[in-house]
């Protein structure tokens, strides 16, 4: 069937978020929200703004609490809700808005083999010059073992908020 509007959104979200303390909506923004395909930073001052941050699904929570806890009013999150077909011209705007960035980043916590990245690249020419943060190459994208695949989690975030790391 043919029709003039658009589908109702079904969203799969990861069990971890169901119960989160900051994965809440108001009783408004459920009644007279719509969903946003790009999430611009509410808290982030553009002029204060030297690294921005793109990223998708959870990963955005595990950043807004190391955020937190460094005290960062340098970082600006951007979630990118939707990634097809990719949002460019509100991609564009979000780094208009945040010129003084000097660090622009992809985060996401899959390989960089895998995720969204490549996605990103072959539809979004500015993200040529993204530093991309995320896990190195692998053939698989779970890492077999529970400590490490911590410890390389640890390591994309805090490669996110030190753009001297390797």
């Amino acid at each position: 069937m043919k029709v003039n509007y658009r589908k109702p959104l079904i969203v799969f979200t990861p069990k971890s978020l169901l119960r989160h303390p900051k994965v809440v909506s108001t009783k408004e923004e459920m009644a007279s929200g719509s969903f946003q395909v790009v999430i611009d930073d509410s808290e982030a001052k553009a002029s204060k703004v030297k690294t921005l941050v793109f990223v998708t699904g959870k990963f955005y929570y595990d950043l807004l609490e190391k955020r937190e806890e460094l005290k960062r009013d340098d970082v600006a999150l951007v979630r990118v809700e939707q990634l097809f077909p990719l949002p460019t011209d509100e991609m564009k705007k979000i780094l208009k808005k945040y010129k003084n960035a000097d660090d622009v980043v992809w985060a996401q916590e899959e390989p960089k083999n895998m995720g969204a990245y490549s996605h990103i690249l072959m539809h979004f020419e500015e993200a040529r010059n993204f530093r991309v943060c995320s896990r190195k190459m692998y053939a698989a994208p779970a890492a077999g073992s529970t400590v490490r695949s911590k410890a390389r989690h640890a390591k994309v975030i805090e490669n996110v908020f030190d753009k001297n790391m390797d």
